[in-house]
Parts: structure tokens; sequence; C-alpha cells
């Protein structure tokens, strides 16, 4: 009967690392269910979040979340009958330029009893079940709520800085050596080959790379 339902929701955090959210972008999660009786029995009908109803939420961040964290509402579910409801979240692998898109894996349970006097209860637990890169190195123990973190960070680019040393009048001699200043500006890196003074120094006839 109705008055014997109860309901409890789903939330998480989104957060991003590396740059802030860009207001209009978007965020999919994937929500899977199974359920039981207290028994053990099979229960067929199982309840999905209000907002994934297709198994499918989509997180849109707005112009009211915040520069690196937005909530995550997979909504409320209704509950008729007392029994283990359990529910599966995680991060679809998205397409946006340098992002890396979390892997974690969360376990929702709700636990659902009769009280025995017309009410039922639920009772919610969350187990992380793979941290943000896909294994177990830095999963949560008891989380209070489902963390999916994605970080954005570009590939390196590589440029080799190369130059000719000339010598006129006569070749190059065992032990010459030319000491080069290479400065750069705030913040650039310099070569791997400049010292911490700022100079390289080739030798001709041992090396002829700088």
């Amino acid at each position: 009967s109705e008055e014997d339902d109860v309901d409890a929701s789903i939330d998480g955090i989104k957060k991003i690392v590396g740059r802030s959210f860009t207001e209009g972008e978007t965020f999919e999660f994937k929500v899977t269910a199974s359920a039981q009786g207290l028994n053990g029995q099979q229960i067929d009908t199982v309840p999905m979040p209000s907002n994934a109803q297709d198994g499918s939420y989509t997180l849109t961040i707005d112009d009211s979340a915040a520069a690196d964290q937005a909530t995550l509402d997979f909504g409320s579910m209704v509950f008729t009958q007392a029994g283990i409801y359990t529910y599966t979240i995680t991060e679809v692998q998205g397409s946006a330029s340098a992002m890396t898109y979390s892997k974690a894996s969360y376990t929702v349970t709700m636990t659902v009893t009769d009280n025995g006097d017309g009410t039922l209860e639920v009772t919610r637990t969350i187990v992380q079940t793979a941290d943000d890169a896909g294994g177990q190195d830095n999963v949560v123990q008891s989380p209070e709520s489902a963390v999916f973190t994605n970080t954005y960070g570009l590939n390196p680019a590589q440029f080799e800085l190369q130059g000719t040393k000339n010598m006129e009048g006569r070749n190059f001699q065992d032990g010459d050596s030319f000491t080069f200043h290479v400065s750069a500006d705030d913040g650039s890196p310099l070569p791997s080959k400049v010292d911490g003074s700022g100079n390289v120094t080739i030798r001709p006839t041992e090396d002829t790379s700088a």
C-alpha cells in the first residue's frame, strides 16, 4: 500500500583537476541495478533513480557550479517492499580533448526493512570498488559520497634547441671547450643540457651536440 512506501536518493560529487568546468559541458554516468529479498528471493522490479530511469544520467554544468566541483543528483527511488537493492555507478568515458575521465566505480546498497508496523525503513551504504584510475591503490574506505575526479592535462610538446659552432683559422683540437649562456622568460623550460647557472659547455672533439 502507499503508506508502506519509502524513498531514498543517490547523489555524488563531480570534480575536475587541471582546469575549471566550462558552462554547458556534460558528463555522463551509467547506473545499473539489481535486487533480492532479505531471504535471498529474486525481486524482478527494481526502482531506478528518478534522473536515471533508463540507466543513464547526464550532468550538465551550469553557471551555479563551482569552478572545480559539481553535485551529482541521480534522483530518488520509491521502494514498496523489503529487500536489498544494489546500484553500481560508473562514469562513461567521454571524448573531450586532453581529459582523463574517472574510472571510479561505486556500489550503493539500499537495505529496505519492514518495521512490522506498516512502515518500511531504508539504510544506505556506499562502497568504492575502483579508484579514478580504475585500480585499487586509492580506493576510499567507507566513503561518504560517490566522488568522480577527472584530470585535464595537455601532453608535453618537445623542441630541440640546436646551433652550430664554427672555427676559422684552425681545426677544433682536443681540449677545446666553449661555453654558452642560455636564458629564458619566467616559467619557460630550459634545454636539458643547460646547468643550474644557465650555461651549456660543448667540447667539439668529444660531443658536437648542445
